[in-house]
């Protein structure tokens, strides 16, 4: 399962319908937390409990709250049923502690099941926010995918956030006299590799550092290798499976938000 997370500056308005309309139904499964249903039909109920919550947001919390995607392999469709989902989300919240927020998501089905959740920076009614430090993000995105992989590892055998690699996937890593020059290669795209959000973003990376370095494509947008001086590799052979794999998902997760916004600019509104 693929977790991204972006801080959102926008309306909330606009976040909460992008959600509405991205998914399949007015019956598809939806998630609620801390919302004041009492205030009126379900999106009004919805914007009123950000709006009310907004209030108690102090001025040193700039961010107003956090768009996060929780993406399941397209591979996994066919498996991927409405209480897994409640699940999972359920795992995320309670293990990020944005069950104590108020948060509001939606299920989206297109080539992959992916969950759109908006969350609000500050607590319920606390002037106090809910943002941690980077690395504690990492470690519970681990947290989160060894729960599903315990779980879940029949239904979602490739949903997993991250693998342990295997005895022969490490092989190409490891340091030789012959291999020096990828060598040289490996180690200086593990600088980089843990800053990308996505294989776009990793050539947007490298582009901006090394000269000698360059992604190459093979096909409509398929990133295939590396060159490096006059040598070409393949990525799977200088970046570890695993990241790989996360990079690989993501980029998908950007061309499926491409698409999305390409449809919304021909949309003749932006409210239903």
């Amino acid at each position: 399962m693929i977790i991204k997370q972006i801080p959102y500056h926008g309306t909330f308005e606009k976040i909460i319908d992008y959600i509405d309309r991205g998914a399949h139904n007015e019956n598809d499964l939806s998630f609620f937390r801390n919302i004041q249903v009492s205030t009126g039909n379900t999106r009004q109920a919805v914007l009123n409990s950000f709006i009310e919550n907004d209030r108690y947001r102090g001025r040193k919390i700039r961010t107003r709250g956090q768009h996060v995607i929780l993406s399941f392999h397209h591979l996994d469709r066919d498996n991927v049923t409405p209480e897994i989902i409640q699940d999972l989300v359920a795992k995320f919240l309670e293990t990020r502690r944005y069950d104590k927020c108020v948060t509001y998501g939606r299920v989206h089905e297109e080539k992959n099941i992916h969950v759109h959740l908006y969350v609000s920076q500050n607590y319920f009614l606390k002037n106090k926010s809910c943002d941690l430090a980077k690395v504690k993000y990492l470690v519970q995105n681990r947290t989160i995918s060894e729960y599903l992989e315990q779980k879940y590892s029949k239904e979602l055998p490739n949903s997993y956030l991250y693998h342990k690699p295997r005895e022969k996937e490490r092989k190409p890593f490891q340091k030789t006299k012959k291999s020096s020059l990828k060598n040289e290669l490996i180690d200086k795209l593990e600088l980089i590799v843990e800053e990308a959000n996505n294989l776009s973003h990793l050539n947007e990376l490298i582009k901006d550092r090394y000269q000698d370095i360059e992604l190459y494509e093979r096909g409509k947008n398929q990133y295939y290798g590396i060159k490096y001086g006059k040598l070409k590799f393949r990525l799977g052979t200088v970046i570890r499976p695993e990241q790989l794999e996360v990079l690989k998902r993501l980029e998908q997760l950007r061309e499926i938000r491409g698409r999305n916004r390409e449809r919304d600019d021909f949309s003749p509104s932006l409210t239903r």
